[in-house]
């Protein structure tokens, strides 16, 4: 499908779904759809995505962005996407206090960790990078970090879930935040 065909597509469940209707300033606007939605919407599956528009339509106050509206598609199509990071590192602080409560002599079993929060949990020096997880450098800085792994996930995600089958195409294994 060629660029052309595939703006005229997306054109067309963008009036489906009434978005344009709703945004008309944005989404009603033919170049907005052209230059902005089309290259970034145009290989997820026409149904998933009249969904995820649909969506938007009834609970959104602004126009959602193309990212917001991919993500919404991954969510309708079943991808694991990566949880927010304070969930992440709420479950490190967890990690930290075990650890040194291990270390003073309490022997509880190992608690199961998610992968986001064992690779972050490394990734900021352990029990000593962590710490209580309340002074904002740390804060900050493990909020800059997990949200780059994050993204890095949530685009492998997002184009692997609401992405139209491709025939001779092979995506391998990657590794990722996957839990």
């Amino acid at each position: 499908m060629n660029g052309d065909d595939a703006a005229v597509r997306v054109g067309r469940i963008v009036d489906a779904s009434g978005l344009g209707l709703r945004f008309p300033r944005e989404a009603g606007d033919p170049t907005y759809v052209l230059k902005v939605l089309a290259p970034f919407l145009a290989d997820i599956d026409p149904a998933v995505l009249e969904m995820g528009m649909r969506y938007f339509v009834a609970t959104a106050r602004f126009m959602p962005t193309p990212y917001e509206i991919r993500r919404q598609c991954a969510v309708l199509a079943g991808a694991q996407l990566a949880p927010p990071w304070e969930e992440v590192l709420a479950e490190c602080v967890r990690m930290s206090e075990w650890e040194r409560d291990y270390f003073v002599g309490d022997r509880r079993p190992k608690p199961e960790w998610s992968r986001p929060a064992a690779i972050m949990y490394g990734r900021m020096g352990g029990r000593e990078g962590i710490g209580s997880g309340t002074d904002p450098a740390v804060r900050a800085q493990f909020r800059e970090s997990y949200n780059r792994l994050a993204e890095d996930h949530d685009r492998r995600a997002l184009l692997g879930s609401v992405a139209r089958p491709q025939l001779g195409r092979s995506d391998g294994d990657r590794k990722g935040l996957g839990r």
